[in-house]
């Protein structure tokens, strides 16, 4: 039982480091602007 677990453990961290990886080299889950707009909606300067 206590081998399973470990199996397991180790499953579920590996699978956690790959996902971290993929969502390094695909980009995602990057902020490219450092200061995010504020929620809400937002400002839209109309011309005339």
């Amino acid at each position: 039982m206590e081998r399973r677990d470990r199996l397991l453990l180790a499953l579920g961290v590996a699978a956690a480091a790959a996902a971290a990886a993929l969502a390094l080299l695909s980009g995602e889950g990057t902020v490219d602007d450092p200061h995010p707009p504020p929620p809400g909606p937002s400002p839209v300067v109309k011309a005339g």
